[in-house]
């Protein structure tokens, strides 16, 4: 039998993290926090895709992060982590930290095999494939929880495997300078790190509130006195994580196609109701497509004008003047401007404790 090993191979750029390392030493007593960090640490795993079916001699491609969000080993990663090529016909491994003491490198190597990938969200859904037949390995694992109020400047730890890490898991505290709603994402500050993708993102109460994606650079270029180029400066970068309201609902979609992926735990502090309508002309009744609906948040009931970092959630009508909201809402009243380039701009209340599926009525500018 072939001796497996388990490399670091070359990476894409991937993830967003600052320098602060996990374990330098180990603590004395262990805090909420610390303990928090300890469990998130346990279910993040180290992914290496690749073309051979053993990792002895192994030509990786791809190494990032992934984290486990269910007992029986579901993992969760990014798209471009398992497929940073686009062929699929890889073999995909994960190492699992020593949960005896999380300050060592991965001591168990399992095999993945993914049940969902979706590579415009850039994320996939894994099973590990345990090599115990009599009994059922249970793993350690985050659930993901959504609806966490997560606001500007909140404090988020995130946990992975980036290659100048080393072997080992690093940990590295950032914090939020912005959202994308409409997107799905959580905007973070920080230094850049490799492999870093997939890695599991939690707030100051340990919860799994998304994964690491992305960075976004700004550079701009510099030249001398006479106009030549002399190269580019970096002048800041932006990471964005994958928000869990898009994850979960990325996993609804899973758990409708594989049994496996039913067995996934969320938690979530309160329902949401997904919004639904149609828009129809006022005099004639029928449908209007290409209407914008916009849905300000809760407490601007009475405001006129709003910028985009006052809106929920939104939707543009079908050929059928069918809409459906791009995110679930609480159970709440919001103020909702409805615009259409050749009809009267509308301003109406929308309450979701009476009803989720809506009739709007629109006039045309001259009637």
């Amino acid at each position: 039998m072939k001796k497996v090993i388990f490399l670091l191979v070359t990476v894409m750029m991937m993830g967003y993290w600052t320098t602060l390392t996990y374990g330098q030493g180990i603590p004395g007593a262990r805090t909420e926090a610390t303990n928090a960090i300890q469990k998130t640490v346990a279910a993040t795993v180290h992914i290496i895709s690749g073309k051979d079916e053993d990792l002895e001699g192994f030509q990786g491609q791809s190494t990032g992060s992934g984290v486990i969000i269910s007992s029986q080993g579901l993992v969760l990663t990014n798209y471009h982590v398992i497929f940073p090529n686009g062929d699929r016909d890889v073999a995909i491994w994960a190492g699992l930290v020593d949960t005896r003491n999380e300050y060592l490198p991965p001591n168990q190597v399992v095999r993945l095999k993914v049940i969902q990938a979706d590579k415009d969200l850039d994320l996939a859904l894994l099973q590990i494939v345990s090599k115990r037949d009599s009994q059922k390995q249970k793993y350690p694992y985050l659930s993901l929880v959504t609806d966490t109020d997560i606001t500007y400047g909140d404090n988020l730890t995130l946990v992975g495997f980036p290659s100048v890490g080393g072997l080992t898991s690093t940990v590295v505290k950032t914090s939020v300078i912005g959202f994308d709603e409409q997107e799905g994402w959580i905007k973070v500050e920080g230094s850049v790190m490799r492999g870093a993708s997939g890695g599991a993102v939690i707030n100051k109460n340990g919860e799994l509130v998304g994964i690491a994606t992305k960075v976004a650079a700004d550079k701009s270029p510099l030249f001398d006195e006479e106009g030549l180029p002399l190269g580019t400066v970096l002048l800041g970068t932006v990471g964005f994580v994958r928000s869990a309201d898009t994850i979960a609902n990325f996993i609804n979609s899973s758990t409708s196609n594989n049994n496996d992926a039913g067995r996934i735990t969320s938690k979530t502090r309160e329902k949401k109701i997904t919004v639904k309508g149609v828009v129809l002309d006022k005099k004639t009744g029928k449908p209007i497509p290409g209407t914008v609906i916009a849905v300000l948040a809760v407490g601007l009931s009475g405001k006129e004008e709003f910028s985009q970092g006052d809106l929920l959630a939104w939707a543009r009508t079908d050929f059928n003047g069918d809409f459906t909201l791009n995110r679930p809402l609480k159970s709440d009243k919001y103020r909702v401007k409805v615009v259409h380039p050749q009809y009267k701009v509308l301003l109406d209340d929308m309450d979701l404790k009476e009803s989720n599926d809506f009739e709007i009525m629109l006039s045309r500018e001259k009637e």
